[in-house]
């Protein structure tokens, strides 16, 4: 496996313009990522709370998170300060509106990153000083202070998708990422842009273009199950969100004490008026109540299942069933005419178009009862 290290550090190791990198600890080897959206800092006592950064060993890692992935766009005007984005945060608004310093070593062909205020020292961003396979943030450790940057590309500093589910020959990823991606030709990517709770069923809607905008839940179907194989650009152009995505996405999932307050960031799982890719009972794929796929955390001893990071979900009423069938849109219309034409046993109750059990239809629009479309005048 080619991992960034591997690059020819004089060429590529140097900022080049703004855009998307990663960035490797020259002592620990260890990549940074950006896991919440906490920092404190005391410009009086020079120290930062870093909780928000932790730095994970091995490129395999890493390939497929999106909290590896920074960009680094320079503040017009100064010499060295930039603005670095992650995960839908910005470290100048988190060091309350002061830029990061980014100054290359050429003795170590690297870069240390600071932060400084006027009549205070500087604090430079370094990792724990260990060889284990991750690594906690800090700003007292000179000896970790240098870091490569490498830019994203799609040889060897590669991005992929890595699937959560298979169906068949194919595999499939919740997916939710603060920037936007193009997909490659043997991939495909959907929103979720109607369900119905009376057919048990959703409509995945595809992405013809290929391209998914930034902050923009999706399902991404990929032939191979190799993170290597399932290669994405990562593109630098701002899109417009795509209208009529259900879907939601959640970057961080984190919960841990922390030097000067407890993170709690995360979104707890509720089986009732959520649901995630999985299967359903019939191994098709499906938005699911199973927690099989989900993240395990512990608040003040209390153990919650979460959303994992970067993932998508689909928020849903109460009367929702367990699994709603995943189906191409046209599949979803024709499934439905399916379902009626089998009939489904008749209960009288009215819905509305999208499955929701209402108490009456006095309003004007279309809905379902005992199977049947109709409309409300």
């Amino acid at each position: 496996m080619a991992i960034c290290a591997s690059l020819a550090v004089n060429a590529q190791g140097q900022i080049s313009g703004d855009g998307y990198y990663r960035v490797q600890n020259v002592y620990s080897g260890r990549y940074l990522t950006v896991i919440n959206d906490y920092v404190k800092v005391n410009y009086a006592s020079t120290s930062v709370d870093l909780s928000s950064m932790r730095s994970i060993m091995g490129f395999d890692n890493i390939a497929y998170r999106p909290a590896s992935i920074i960009k680094i766009v320079k503040v017009e005007g100064t010499d060295n300060e930039y603005s670095l984005l992650s995960q839908g945060i910005n470290t100048t608004t988190l060091l309350g509106g002061r830029n990061a310093h980014l100054t290359y070593y050429s003795k170590t062909n690297a870069y240390r990153c600071y932060g400084e205020d006027d009549g205070y020292g500087r604090m430079y961003i370094s990792d724990a000083l260990s060889t284990k396979d991750t690594g906690w943030l800090n700003t007292n450790t000179s000896e970790t202070r240098d870091w490569y940057i490498y830019p994203v590309s799609s040889s060897d500093c590669y991005f992929g998708i890595k699937p959560q589910i298979q169906v068949g020959k194919k595999y499939y990823a919740s997916f939710y990422a603060s920037f936007p991606i193009k997909i490659a030709s043997s991939m495909k990517a959907y929103i979720v842009n109607e369900y119905s709770n009376y057919y048990e069923i959703a409509s995945l809607k595809e992405i013809t273009d290929g391209i998914v905008p930034g902050a923009t839940p999706v399902i991404i179907e990929c032939q191979y199950s190799d993170v290597e194989k399932n290669k994405v650009e990562i593109l630098d152009t701002d899109y417009s969100a795509l209208s009529g995505n259900l879907l939601k996405g959640e970057y961080f999932c984190y919960m841990e004490a922390a030097m000067t307050a407890k993170i709690n960031h995360y979104t707890a799982f509720d089986a009732t008026t959520m649901r995630v890719l999985g299967t359903d009972s019939n191994g098709n794929l499906a938005l699911v109540n199973s927690t099989d796929n989900l993240t395990k955390v512990v608040n003040k001893g209390t153990e919650y299942i979460a959303i994992p990071e970067n993932t998508a979900y689909l928020k849903v009423t109460s009367d929702t069933p367990a699994s709603l069938k995943l189906l191409s849109s046209r599949d979803y219309a024709a499934g439905v005419t399916e379902i009626q034409a089998e009939g489904k046993k008749a209960d009288n109750n009215i819905y509305t178009i999208t499955g929701v059990k209402i108490n009456d239809s006095n309003k004007k629009g279309l809905y379902i009862t005992n199977g049947r479309k109709y409309v409300a005048y």
